[in-house]
């Protein structure tokens, strides 16, 4: 896996942010793949997420109640990413929203080069009481074509970086919660 280290430092920067009892919704991509590798053996959560990879993770964790919410599968993203999902995450109402992103900025907010899958974001977001950005550094300060949302829309930003790093100083300025 591409940045290893990083995405390992990430998922266990994320780990603070659970409890048992909580709905949670992760996202696909490595860095959320590995978050879901990461989770505490002893957590008691439900955990729902559109991706395959992410969910095949999940199943392996033992106390974890494991929604796999589907449809058709993107190849590219091997997210679930028909309108039933949009529909189903319309039904639902999350504590944590756990998200990958391909690039944030300042200006932009976050961004993705992938209509079907920022729809899916999108809903993801909208279902869930807090928004978490898991993302490698080298992310940040980049723009791709389609808009996921605003930067004051996401909740935290989580980034292998020590959050007085001055790379993170702009997001920490416009209100978002670095860890």
């Amino acid at each position: 896996m591409y940045s290893f280290e990083h995405k390992t430092r990430i998922a266990e920067k994320a780990l603070n942010l659970l409890h048992d009892g909580m709905f949670i919704l992760i996202s696909g991509g490595t860095t959320c793949r590995e978050f879901a590798r990461k989770l505490p053996i002893h957590l008691n959560a439900t955990i729902f997420t559109t991706s395959l990879p992410t969910a095949l993770q999940l199943l392996e964790h033992p106390t974890l109640e494991v929604i796999f919410l589907g449809g058709r599968l993107s190849k590219n993203s091997q997210l679930a990413v028909t309108g039933e999902v949009l529909q189903q995450l319309g039904e639902i109402r999350m504590d944590l929203c756990f998200t990958g992103l391909n690039g944030l900025d300042v200006e932009k907010g976050m961004t993705d080069n992938d209509w079907e899958v920022v729809q899916v974001t999108k809903a993801m977001m909208q279902s869930s009481d807090k928004i978490v950005a898991l993302s490698i550094s080298e992310k940040l300060n980049s723009v791709q074509r389609i808009k996921v949302c605003n930067l004051n829309d996401l909740d935290v930003l989580i980034t292998e970086l020590e959050p007085e790093h001055e790379l993170l100083y702009p997001f920490q300025l416009n209100g978002l919660k670095i860890i």
